[in-house]
């Protein structure tokens, strides 16, 4: 004896999780609930451009945007009382880019329930620019993972200082857009706090490079309560 819609009629495989009802009338009662033109809000960072998922910030990708979009898009309350799962396609790393830049993007998105297409709706995505915990602090120089202490042994000169400048500018032109470095001048030479261990590293071997300088080096580790972590920084004493 073969099955029937009870909506529509039709002949077709009863499922209890569809009600019993033709993939097509499961669609058709579901996507009539879904009505308006729904808008979410991302935060961004606008240094680092890491984006906000709950209370961290995350690397931006397009894998990680979707994965936040679809959070966003389930906490509306069009979608609250319905389980959709949320299926993006469609979408680059330069378009993602492109819509951060414009501050808003449009997504075309696929409401899926119980492996049955329910609707395709767009989701007017609008970007909030802010600066996130981690560059804040790395703007206020109270973040650093390498501090480079130059000491000049000889009388001080001013060309070792300009020279030096010098070489960090260089540096800087290649790094991420989110490193800073504090440069303050004391009485035996300089220090240098650098927010990225990596640019400090190369920081440190070119100033060793360029003026044979004798070096030693040693770790420190400290406890971050706002970012709630463990930071390693390594330390270099520099004597030219």
């Amino acid at each position: 004896m073969s099955y029937h819609c009870p909506l529509c009629g039709k002949p077709t495989e009863y499922k209890e999780e569809l009600h019993g009802l033709c993939e097509e009338c499961y669609a058709k009662i579901h996507s009539s609930r879904i009505t308006g033109e729904p808008r979410v809000s991302i935060t961004v960072c606008n240094i680092c451009g890491r984006i906000k998922f709950g209370n961290s910030w995350i690397r931006l990708s397009v894998e990680n945007f979707k994965k936040i979009l679809s959070s966003a898009v389930k906490k509306l309350k069009l979608f609250k009382k319905a389980k959709f799962e949320i299926v993006i396609s469609d979408l680059s790393k330069d378009l993602l880019m492109q819509g951060i830049e414009e501050g808003e993007l449009q997504i075309p998105i696929r409401l899926v329930s119980n492996d049955v297409p329910i609707k395709d709706i767009n989701i007017t995505t609008n970007f909030t620019k802010t600066i996130c915990p981690l560059c804040m602090k790395k703007r206020t120089g109270s973040y650093f993972e390498y501090v480079i202490h130059v000491r000049f042994s000889r009388k001080k000169s001013k060309n070792y200082v300009t020279e030096v400048q010098r070489i960090i500018d260089n540096v800087l032109r290649f790094a991420d857009p989110s490193t800073f470095v504090d440069v303050k001048k004391i009485a035996k030479g300089l220090d240098i706090r650098v927010s990225d261990r990596r640019t400090g590293r190369i920081i440190a071997q070119r100033i060793k490079m360029r003026f044979l300088a004798e070096s030693y080096e040693y770790l420190e580790r400290r406890y971050d309560a706002t970012l709630k972590k463990l930071i390693t920084i390594r330390k270099v004493t520099l004597e030219i």
